[in-house]
């Protein structure tokens, strides 16, 4: 079975470096982040709180497909654990300015 994006989210402008199946949605960066905005403006606590629940630091939290520098593009699963690792050894980089920590 292969894997195939259902969706790729990239910063406008951006030229993905291969070709997308056709059924793939394109989405801006903005765009997601306007979503999450009003998601969040909308959403109940009690609800939030439910949804929580069910993650666990070891859930799946987004899969990001590598650049294949060295071979074929991969598709990496990206937990949630792994994701609050990085935000909090790399802040710097992630709020785009690169210090030499990073």
């Amino acid at each position: 079975q292969q894997l195939r994006p259902a969706m790729v989210v990239a910063s406008a402008g951006i030229r993905l470096p291969c070709e997308w199946p056709g059924d793939c949605a394109r989405v801006g960066l903005a765009e997601v982040e306007d979503a999450l905005r009003k998601q969040a403006a909308t959403t109940t606590r009690v609800a939030f709180d439910a949804g929580a629940a069910a993650v666990t630091p070891e859930s799946v939290l987004c899969y990001v497909y590598t650049g294949g520098t060295t071979k074929h593009s991969r598709c990496v699963a990206v937990t949630h654990a792994m994701a609050l690792w990085e935000v909090e050894h790399y802040a710097t980089a992630l709020g785009g300015q690169a210090g030499q920590t990073d």
